[in-house]
């Protein structure tokens, strides 16, 4: 299992000719750093801004919280992308004609996919919780540590749907291979572009700037905190049993290809 897993690490290690723990690595480092020299508390009233609502906000807080969306959308991508990367580095190197030479179960081949996943999952959701610490522990008190704990609870939720996409895409691609899987996988990714250029053609564009601003998420997160929590708390259980039903079903369907 352990050489499997690595094989799928060095498979998926690399953006180009960047090594993705490396930059990922230097990218925190130089987020902590740059927060511990520059605390909310060194802000200026030129920093300071006033919401419709009154509210006083920190402005360098808020670039600091800025960043925090962008690197879980960073990671969600990153994630969603792993299952072809492995599979494909698998097809290049002829992986599974090796393993059928070997005493290693197919069971075990399926299960080094799953755990690689998980245990990826958890690594970048410990990076995003590592930011937030350190945006919320230098920021000063108000409406932009608010902000920061808001987008706290989100985290776990979030790379809950990114282990919910894998429990789909993971027995897509084992078992129909990289060419099918992304052929579906396209397929499905079309129809949503097309719906979303659909609704700024012809939908009402008005209800962006309602709905998509930092206020209406304060304000839907402080109105809505039981339902909220529920998420937090149910979300990851459901996916995880999304994720271990996804297994069985690979490996049933997976042994039935292989005969």
């Amino acid at each position: 299992m352990g050489g499997l897993l690595y094989k799928d690490f060095v498979s998926v290690n690399k953006i180009g000719r960047i090594k993705l723990t490396w930059f990922i690595s230097s990218l925190t480092l130089l987020f902590v750093i740059l927060r511990i020299l520059v605390p909310g508390s060194l802000a200026g009233d030129e920093f300071y801004a006033v919401t419709d609502s009154a509210e006083v906000v920190n402005m360098i807080d808020i670039i600091f919280a800025t960043f925090i969306p962008f690197l879980l959308i960073g990671c969600f991508c990153l994630i969603n992308s792993f299952v072809g990367k492995m599979v494909d580095g698998d097809d290049r190197n002829s992986t599974r004609v090796y393993l059928a030479s070997m005493p290693i179960a197919k069971r075990t081949y399926i299960a080094s996919k799953y755990v690689f996943v998980g245990v990826a999952t958890y690594a970048f959701m410990s990076i995003c919780l590592i930011w937030i610490s350190a945006a919320a522990a230098f920021s000063s008190e108000g409406y932009a540590r608010l902000v920061i704990s808001f987008l706290e609870l989100f985290i776990a939720p979030s790379f809950a749907i990114a282990l919910i996409i894998a429990a789909f895409e993971l027995p897509l691609f084992i078992v129909l291979g990289k060419v099918r899987a992304n052929n579906i996988k396209v397929g499905i990714l079309l129809c949503i572009a097309i719906a979303i250029v659909g609704y700024f053609l012809f939908g009402d564009l008005s209800l962006l700037e309602k709905y998509f601003n930092i206020e209406v998420f304060v304000s839907f997160v402080s109105n809505h905190m039981d339902f909220v929590m529920m998420l937090q708390s149910m979300l990851p259980i459901i996916a995880v049993i999304l994720f271990c039903i996804s297994y069985r079903i690979t490996v049933h369907f997976y042994n039935k290809k292989e005969g």
